[in-house]
Parts: C-alpha cells; structure tokens; sequence
C-alpha cells in the first residue's frame, strides 16, 4: 500500500482515512436537520404565498410549487421514447401490454 492510500490506517488513531463511502457528511446533516426545522416553521406561510401568487397568476403559482418541490423531491431521469409517426396512443398502449405479456 502506498502512504497516501485511503484504505491506510492513520498512525496515530488507527483509523482509515477519511469518511467511508454511505456515511453522511455531518456538516451536510446537521444543514438538513436546520432546513428541516426552518422549513416546519414558514412551511404553512410559504404555502400561502404560492397560493396568493397562483390567484393571480395560475402559471407563476404552478412555477413556485414546482421549484420548491425540486428541494424535497428527487428528479427523475428522463428517457427518450420513439413511437410510430401513423400510430394511434391506443395502438402504441395495445401493443406495449402485448409485448409484456409475451404476445405479439
């Protein structure tokens, strides 16, 4: 093993270097635990404010929930899908549930 290797204990503790891979970073934790406790605090007045915002203008309601929603809810992957240009969405559908069960 070299000196600089991670896996290497420390001299003086024992211990390996660095944080183990899975283990949260306690700063980042203890920030979440903070925002948590914020956001249980304003959450109800935040709420109001995209509601207010939404009376007057449904789009830049819609637009706030989304950006708040992107702090709580991870995103998911987009995927690219190619369909037939001549066929029907009941047609495509039809066929998806075919091709599961195995018949064609």
């Amino acid at each position: 093993m070299s000196e600089n290797s991670p896996t290497r204990p420390h001299r003086k503790t024992g211990q390996p270097r660095g944080r183990p891979k899975g283990v949260p970073n306690k700063i980042a934790a203890e920030v979440r635990r903070a925002f948590a406790g914020l956001w249980d605090d304003i959450g109800p007045e935040v709420a109001g404010w995209i509601r207010a915002a939404a009376a007057e203008d449904p789009a830049k309601g819609a637009q706030l929930a989304i950006a708040v929603a992107e702090y709580f809810v991870p995103k998911l992957a987009r995927n690219e899908t190619r369909v037939d240009a001549g066929k029907s969405f009941a047609d495509l559908v039809l066929a998806a549930q075919r091709q599961r069960e195995g018949k064609r």
